[in-house]
């Protein structure tokens, strides 16, 4: 059988039955040494909408430090944390309520620059250029272009409604088109030589999430039209963009009614692909025919794959007040740490 034909084989049994004691570690209050906080694993933490305590955690050799940005410099970052990006030594935090992004040192952690002029910045990609791709807006959106010499936008292209989650494929950006307070169903494709769309491409409703296979092909996860939404309740699906012709190969409808998950990763060799439905799923794509299995029963904020180890790392679903728990597990389902992070923790960033 072809192997980039896409075909599910919808296996239930979870994968693992052994269990394993989990390894609290413990939060630390101790600066970095030598590097600073410039290799590590950096969590994102939303924050409260309005309450102005969006924050990072760092995550070192010698352990958790909380709120490592307020820590610093001694004021708070910000109100919701969308995203935070690490591009050379600098790290971005992209703020959609403040409509700002800052900018930081990580080795030291201390402020460069804040960035306005965006009204509702939602997550940044590095363009390889000389330029960063920012995704913005909540109903007709834009992807801005950012200097990342001076840190000065530099235009903006017209994407679809609400702009997410941003995908950099060569000269290509793929931008997935979720509608935010509207209706969308569809994918940009930005050819950054001409920093023009060459193509939009219809997938299921709400895209929010996408990952590169080892074929080269690109994932959609689509979260499917909440029942407040115009246009009632529709399910969440699966789509793959073939690369070449830039057009969906394949889709498949996940879930059942009422379910939108938002959060998908893959391991670093795209041979693996996790995604959020009521817990984590993965597919195995490096035999001949796909094969999904459960990962994880429990329900997830976030999914994210160390690109070095391989562990999977999630977030808890959040309940607005408490710490967040963020869990690291082997490939193998195995827990390896728990971590108390921050509020509202939707990402784990590597680095």
């Amino acid at each position: 059988m072809n192997p980039r034909i896409f075909i599910f084989a919808l296996v239930t049994i979870s994968l693992f039955s052994c269990k394993k004691k989990e390894e609290d570690k413990p939060e630390t209050n101790t600066t970095p040494t030598d590097t600073g906080y410039l290799y590590g694993k950096f969590v994102v933490n939303e924050g409260n909408f309005l309450s102005n305590n969006a924050s990072i955690s760092y995550i070192g050799d010698q352990g958790l430090i909380n709120d490592v940005y307020q820590a610093v410099n001694g004021v708070e970052l910000g109100d919701v944390l969308q995203s935070f990006t690490i591009i050379g030594d600098n790290g971005y935090a992209v703020l959609n309520n403040s409509q700002k992004i800052v900018v930081v040192d990580l080795k030291s952690m201390q402020h460069i620059t804040s960035i306005s002029g965006l009204d509702y910045p939602r997550y940044m990609v590095d363009g390889g250029n000389g330029m960063a791709y920012i995704s913005n807006g909540s109903g007709s959106g834009q992807v801005f272009m950012m200097n990342l010499t001076d840190h000065s936008l530099a235009g903006s292209i017209d994407v679809g409604k609400g702009p997410e989650k941003m995908l950099r494929d060569g000269d290509l950006i793929y931008v997935c088109n979720s509608g935010g307070w509207e209706l969308d169903a569809s994918v940009s494709v930005i050819d950054i030589n001409t920093n023009t769309v060459i193509n939009t491409i219809s997938v299921g409703d709400r895209p929010m999430d996408l990952v590169r296979d080892h074929t080269g092909d690109i994932w959609v996860l689509c979260s499917g039209n909440d029942s407040w939404m115009t246009g009632g309740e529709t399910m969440a699906s699966l789509h793959r963009i073939n690369v070449g012709s830039l057009s969906v190969e394949s889709a498949v409808v996940i879930g059942s009614a009422g379910v939108h998950p938002k959060n998908m990763a893959s391991n670093s060799t795209g041979t693996v692909i996790y995604y959020e439905l009521n817990g984590v799923r993965s597919v195995t794509l490096s035999n001949e025919e796909p094969v999904e299995s459960t990962f994880i029963n429990e329900a997830v904020g976030s999914i994210d794959v160390d690109p070095v180890s391989g562990d999977v790392w999630t977030s808890d679903v959040s309940d607005y007040v408490n710490p967040s728990i963020i869990t690291q597990r082997r490939a193998n389902g195995e827990v390896v740490a728990t971590y108390s992070a921050g509020i509202i923790s939707s990402g784990v960033v590597f680095h």
